[in-house]
């Protein structure tokens, strides 16, 4: 197929979105709430961040039922859905600060995104389910995770990061 090319990218893309969807557009803004840590002017990007996942949910059912019905092919599915992701892009470059003021809970959320790659342990538990218990643990204890970021040293946890959801990546 001529286009197997542009739709595997944009597949690694999708997946890639979800991913970070589900741990910095989805837990992330929960634990800043949890944590207390949402000023009024941070609100507003957390709102864009939730209308814009709504969108991003009621349109991929309905570009999927346009493909499924075949009123649209392949390509022009995965460009109509992949136009979503630079409104993320742009909300979360705008709150970049509250990610970088934050640190400890964007390196908390990128240790749940590379272990939600990693393979089951014992053949049945996920070590993402696990690290969430413990994230559920420090929370309600009151952990000082606020610390995280001075005991690991960012540039060094980013880069681990990057190794291990490359070693765990599949498609």
């Amino acid at each position: 197929d001529k286009n197997q090319l542009v739709l595997t990218v944009s597949t690694y893309a999708i997946k890639f979105f979800y991913l970070f969807a589900k741990h910095f557009v989805g837990t992330f803004p929960l634990y800043l709430r949890f944590l207390d840590r949402v000023s009024k002017e941070d609100q507003k990007y957390l709102y864009g961040i939730q209308v814009l996942s709504a969108y991003a949910s009621t349109i991929s059912i309905f570009i999927h039922t346009l493909k499924f019905k075949r009123y649209i092919g392949p390509m022009t599915a995965m460009v109509a859905y992949d136009i979503i992701i630079p409104g993320f892009g742009y909300l979360f470059f705008n709150m970049r600060h509250l990610v970088l003021d934050n640190l400890d809970v964007g390196m908390i959320c990128g240790v749940g995104l590379v272990l939600n790659l990693a393979p089951k342990l014992f053949g049945k538990i996920r070590p993402w389910f696990v690290w969430q218990a413990m994230v559920a643990y420090m929370f309600y204890t009151g952990y000082p995770i606020e610390n995280i970021p001075r005991i690991i040293d960012p540039h060094i946890y980013l880069g681990c990061c990057i190794v291990a959801a490359v070693c765990f990546f599949r498609p």
